[in-house]
């Protein structure tokens, strides 16, 4: 039927569908009764169901004739028996072929019917059945009863197939359409009609008809076109502007218009964005306005400013057209008057400009914006952002760019702590600014500037060191009372070691060593490998971890951030050095004293690495190096009041094991060590070497004396390992030297020790060498082996010449001792016994054990007897993202259980970020304190809120829990991190129990209502929605399952208030006990009266439906009340941003989230809160809070949000099934009886929350009191 052969018959009351003076057609004259036909099953060769109405409007469903399996089937379609249009099948349903064993060819269908008598007969509660035939006598299965949800549903559906069937309608043609004689009369029509002003505002005639356009807007159901509502201002303005009458425009009702497009739902499922017409119009409209500026007066040029700001604003807020909305701005800021708007306006045009690459302008903007003191945090992000983009040239010289841009990352992080952007953004800046350094100030080095270099380098590292330690401490949301040495109360008994392995004694004896001798005091020891810092989750390595030890390490970047941010978790760092590599005014030494074994671009390289070292020293609590004169010159370049202790290189355990067995082994043989030396055949001299310094006294001062040795003497051969060159070639033939290359296998370098008899430590005389340990001389005095050493001041200190050792400085020096030992082997036994024994007695390992007990005294770091129960509350948010109110409740608890009960319990949370993951889309863990409690927080990726289970989330869980050892894990709302914490923690043995604030564990919909705004059974998990394929039904099954059994294995349920603990029973939940939420105590202000002495109602629900905001609209536009003003709070606009409207004669006026700190501030502004939730709320808060601060409540019967109303004493309950119940209590508000409610009714608040914490903590001991702690 085409769309002009049917007419929509007006009514004379709003509630009735027919026009009782239009002929009726002829299958409709006769009653119902008469026409209901005798229904008779389809034949056993037919078979078919009618699923019912789409989301996007289309009647669908299936149907199949067995004689014609493939083959399309006509279908017709009745209303209580009324035949109102036919179809036919055509879609494939391989669904209906798996359940049904039918022909899954052209068995479905997908229809929107248009007839007139269809549309007459759309009325709640007649049913609308499918049938193979035209009498409706072989009915499919199924029936759909219309009512008030889905007839704008299947209304929307005709509109669609009307559109894509005829396209636009001549102007004429819709009045005959409508039955209407002018378009103003049009809007008097029902909601029917309504549905389909929609598609009929885009025909461009309406632009002449101002009086269509003002009873639109003026209309009482103007909320049942909530995406027309933008259409029919943008349509009024430009018809203002083609008619001169730029004074009718009113700013603040288009701002409400753009305000309600980004909250409202589309009744036809389309994008809530702007629309293709809209932009259309708005490019008309920006031509328009540019033309008019052109040509007109000052006060003219204002007005189309303010309305060009507006466009910009809001095009710019709803995305997608950012060129537009530059263009609007710019028209308004040409006028020069955008001075007179809020600075975010500033900040909106930098922001487009930005956008289109005009930064310089953006720049300027944002620092307008910025220096108003009222802008938001995107300014003093993108200001960072373009000051590094115009900083690149110059990157490297100069810290400048990097703290200026760090500090502005750092405000903005603190004005928004919830995004991430700026975090990241710091740590990519200081990464480049990083490697740019380096690479200057190498170039700088190598064009003769050397010390200027390191200097540049040095000065620009402490800078970087510092705006980054700064800005990890911004992560921090809370004051802590915990610091470096606090982590005692934590018993945290984890040590996570810094370092390398590429100088393979250096580990030994610096890391290895220290993590044995740490293990046996009972701490648990791990190392990470700077090498493979890029590679892994750091973050996450510091779980658990109760100091960081940083051995040898070089600060750069990487290890800076991990640095930082372990800093800022107040985990202590211990920096451990065992040579002068931090001072550039003395290593390393001269570049002679390598004799040729490293390039002039080496040596460069290791004076430019000082300052990466010193850098690691000033991060540091507390120092470990392995000498005297290495502390003495630490002291210079660490912070002040550090502690510095010397932890001499030691003998392992495992060298003391063998040490100690070659002693007793040989003493048990001979009875001495005499016979041994004596018997020699052949005497063996050693210097092992790993390093390519110190060559150069090696060649000038001992080989000449060696080489004479040797010829001297036939039995004494020369044992070399590592880097040598130039040797006697007719001795390396003849083995009288022996050269090997160096090992990284320690203990084959210790098996060939052994078997030496003399061992040298050759080391030129400087402040580098004196610094160096007693390793060479341990390392053979291990053995007995005795030593000839040069006389630094670490071996002066240490040993006693030729008692345990000798000393030799020149090269005559060296031959004279070489000779005593060759010739003495009394002396060598003596010597190498005694060295052995002071070995043993001051370098054991004993002996480390007892400098750490200094060293962890001092940090705080023995193992306690005793440890508080550590309890781990899971929430889906936590500050800084205080959304929603079982965050609040979280929240209130930890405070709770910090304030009052910090001597029994250590409180740990873990909760989700919503900030963007990164790239590799992979899990990211990050840690930060509020107050004393530890945070963990994972960000990740595909966040789906109605998820069950999460394999990352289990994963990371079975490492956290064990890490931690929690004695009790609580669950709150737990989207995101889904049941999985419940499963892990099952597997691991500790209980857990679930707080339920909402009906997520039931249902995918938590609060019971769906996309189409339909209640949802909370005890059938497949309620709701459009109907559900089998995989559907399946993963929807699965679902309630997996959360059923974590329900299930909770040692308890604890339901907010009784009436919700009813629920999830009712649901099959058993044993859900109670524990009612808290308000936290806030600061209540005397109420201010309104200045024009109106009634203040307040809603703080958001613009949402199921906390009833479309009711309480509905009922102001209703009842034309004069005596009211409306706040509303409104949480997706920006801090400072507000707006102002009309609904029917109540001004209205939308404001940003209030912090929970200022909320008895926002009650103040109140005479009533009206809270008409549409869902069963669980418990609240938002009513309780007025309740305190002395506001009267209007609340929804549905629920407990409405529990603690006393009916005319402190507020009212009203029903909610529509806007009546509330528009009734309005008419009949009594304010001054209302006003004599105050806060003396209210118990005390801080009793309030003492009794709750006592009941919540009774609980918890309910499941700990058997831990032993």
């Amino acid at each position: 039927m085409s769309l002009f052969d049917f007419q929509l018959f007006k009514n004379k009351k709003p509630t009735e569908f027919l026009r009782n003076n239009h002929e009726v057609p002829l299958n409709t004259q006769t009653s119902i009764a008469e026409r209901e036909p005798q229904v008779v099953e389809a034949s056993n060769k037919k078979s078919g169901f009618f699923d019912g109405v789409h989301e996007s409007g289309f009647l669908y469903g299936w149907a199949h004739n067995r004689l014609e399996a493939g083959r399309n089937q006509k279908l017709y379609f009745f209303i209580n028996h009324i035949l109102v249009g036919s179809a036919w099948t055509w879609q494939d349903r391989p669904d209906v072929s798996e359940t049904k064993g039918v022909d899954a060819r052209n068995t479905g269908f997908y229809c929107a019917l248009t007839s007139v008598e269809y549309f007459q007969l759309l009325q709640s509660d007649y049913e609308l059945t499918v049938a193979f035939d035209e009498l409706g006598r072989e009915g499919l299965g199924g029936r759909l009863t219309l009512d008030s949800v889905n007839i704008p549903r299947l209304l929307g559906g005709s509109l669609r197939a009307i559109v894509n069937e005829k396209g636009d309608a001549p102007y004429d043609q819709i009045l005959k359409i409508f039955s209407a004689s002018s378009l103003s009369e049009l809007v008097h029509w029902t909601d029917k009609a309504c549905i389909f002003i929609d598609y009929f505002l885009s025909q461009y005639q309406i632009l002449n008809d101002k009086e269509f356009l003002i009873q639109a807007e003026k209309t009482a159901k103007s909320w049942a076109l909530p995406n027309n509502n933008l259409e029919l201002k943008l349509l009024r303005i430009l018809w203002c502007l083609e008619h001169n009458a730029i004074e009718q425009i009113d700013v603040s009702s288009l701002e409400m218009a753009f305000l309600e497009r980004t909250h409202q739902s589309d009744p036809l499922g389309n994008y809530q964005g702007l629309k293709n017409r809209d932009i259309h119009l708005l490019n008309v409209l920006q031509q328009k306005i540019f033309f008019i500026a052109q040509s007109s007066s000052d006060q003219i040029l204002i007005a189309i400013s303010k309305i060009s700001f507006t466009f910009g604003k809001w095009i710019e807020k709803l995305g997608g057209q950012d060129r537009l909305a530059l263009a609007f701005l710019d028209l308004a800021r040409h006028q020069d008057v955008l001075k007179i708007h809020d600075p975010l306006a500033i900040e909106t045009l930098g922001k487009l400009q930005r956008r289109e690459n005009r930064n310089i302008l953006a720049a300027d903007n944002f620092k307008v914006a910025i220096a108003s003191e009222k802008c938001s945090w995107y300014s003093f992000h993108e200001l960072a952002v373009l000051i590094r983009s115009f900083s690149q040239d110059g990157l490297g010289y100069s810290a400048l760019p990097i703290t200026k841009c760090i500090s502005l990352w750092i405000k903005a992080s603190t004005l928004n702590p919830s995004q991430a952007l700026s975090f990241r953004e710091a740590v990519s800046y200081s990464n480049q600014f990083f490697d740019k350094l380096l690479s200057i100030t190498t170039l700088q080095a190598q064009s003769g500037s050397e010390m200027s270099a390191v200097v540049n380098r040095k000065n620009n590292l402490s800078a970087l060191g510092k705006a980054t330690e700064e800005l990890y401490l911004t992560q921090q949301i809370a004051p802590c009372s915990i610091n470096s040495q606090g982590w005692i109360s934590k018993n945290n008994l984890k040590i996570l070691f810094l370092g390398s392995k590429n100088l393979h004694q250096c580990f030994y004896y610096r890391i290895f060593q220290k993590m044995e001798t740490l293990k046996t005091l009972g701490f648990e020891c791990e190392f990470i490998d700077t090498n493979t810092l890029l590679s892994i989750a750091w973050r996450e390595s510091l779980m658990g971890v109760g100091m960081l030890y940083l051995c040898r390490t070089a600060l750069t970047n990487n290890e800076r951030h991990l640095a930082s941010y372990a800093k800022a978790l107040k985990i202590p760092i211990v920096y451990d050095v065992d040579d002068l590599i931090f001072d550039a005014e003395h290593f390393p030494p001269s570049l002679s004293t390598y004799a040729r074994t490293i390039s002039i671009k080496e040596h460069l390289h290791l004076r430019l690495d000082c300052p990466l070292f010193s850098e690691a020293l000033k991060m540091a609590d507390f120092v470990t190096v392995s000498t005297h004169t290495l502390a003495s010159q630490a002291q210079k370049f660490v912070a002040p009041n550090t502690p510095i202790f010397v932890l001499p290189n030691l003998l392992g355990n495992s060298i003391e094991v063998l040490a100690r067995k070659q002693r007793d082994r040989i003493q048990g043989q001979t009875g001495s060590l005499v016979s041994k030396n004596a018997k020699k055949s052949r005497i063996k001299i050693f210097y092992g070497s790993g390093t390519k310094a110190h060559k150069q006294v090696f060649y000038e001062v001992f080989l000449p004396a060696a080489l004479a040795i040797i010829k001297e003497f036939d039995q004494v051969d020369l044992h070399l390992i590592g880097f040598f060159e130039n040797l006697p070639t007719h001795l390396l033939k003849t083995g009288r030297i022996v050269l090997r290359e160096t090992t990284s296998d320690f203990f084959e370098y210790l098996n060939l020790l052994q078997e030496m008899d003399i061992n040298i430590a050759i080391l030129e005389e400087s402040l580098v060498t004196d610094a160096k340990s007693e390793i060479k001389w341990l390392e053979a005095a291990a053995f007995a082996i005795p030593s000839i050493v040069s006389p630094t001041a670490t071996y002066r200190e240490a040993l006693t010449d030729k008692e345990n050792v000798v000393f030799a400085k020149t090269s005559a020096d060296w031959k004279a001792e070489l000779r005593f030992l060759i010739s003495d082997s009394l002396a060598r036994d003596r010597i190498g016994k005694n060295a052995q024994e002071l070995a043993l007695q001051k370098f054991s390992p004993a002996k480390g054990a007892e400098i750490f007990q200094t060293i962890l005294n001092a940090a705080g770091m023995l193992p306690l007897k005793k440890r508080k129960k550590r309890l781990l509350l899971c929430n889906v948010f936590f500050a800084p993202q205080s959304n929603g109110g079982a965050t609040r409740v979280a929240e209130t608890q930890v405070r709770g259980l910090l304030e009052q009960y910090a001597n029994e319990y250590d409180v740990y949370v873990l909760t989700t970020s919503d900030f963007t993951s990164s790239s590799a889309g992979s899990m990211e863990v990050e840690q930060y304190w509020y107050r004393d409690c530890l945070v963990t927080c994972l960000s990740l990726p595909n966040n789906d809120w109605s998820a069950a289970e999460n394999h990352d989330v289990y994963s990371f869980c079975k490492r956290f829990f064990v890490e931690y050892q929690f004695d009790l894990i609580h669950m709150h709302s737990m989207q995101v991190l889904t049941g999985s914490v419940g499963i892990a923690a099952k597997e691991l043995n500790i209980p857990y129990i679930v707080t339920l604030h909402d009906a997520w564990w039931l249902s995918r919909y938590m609060f019971l209502i769906d996309e189409f705004e339909n209640s949802v059974d909370p005890a059938n998990p497949l309620s709701g929605g459009s109907v559900k394929s089998q995989d559907e039904i399946k993963a929807l099954l699965t679902r309630d399952k997996i959360l059923r059994d974590v329900l299930k294995n909770a040692r308890t349920r604890l339901a907010v208030s009784q009436k919700f603990a009813d629920l999830y029973m009712s649901a099959g939940v058993g044993d859900v006990q109670v524990h009612e939420n808290i308000v936290e105590p806030f600061d209540v202000y005397e109420r201010q009266p309104d200045p024009d002495g109106k009634i203040v109602l307040g809603f703080i629900g958001g613009m949402s439906k199921h906390k009833g905001y479309h009711l309480f609209r509905q009922a102001l536009e209703e009842g034309e009340f004069e005596n009211f003003k409306a706040l509303v709070v409104d949480t997706s606009l920006n801090e400072g941003e507000t707006h102002e409207t009309i609904w029917g004669k109540t001004r209205v006026k939308f404001i940003p989230k209030v912090k929970q700190n200022e909320i008895g501030k926002l009650y103040a502004q109140m005479d009533v809160l009206v809270a008409p939730s549409i869902w069963p709320e669980s418990f609240g808060l938002v009513t309780r809070e007025a309740m305190m601060a002395g506001v009267w409540v209007i609340a929804s019967d549905i629920g407990v949000i409405g529990e603690d109303i006393v009916e005319g004493e402190n507020g009212n309950v009203i029903r909610v099934d529509d806007f009546f119940g509330l528009c009734k209590i309005l008419i009949n508000f009594d304010f001054n009886e209302a006003s004599k409610y105050s806060t003396s009714n209210i118990k005390k608040q801080k009793n309030l929350i003492h009794s709750h914490m006592m009941a919540y903590v009774e609980f918890i001991n309910n499941f700990t009191e058997n831990i032993k702690i």
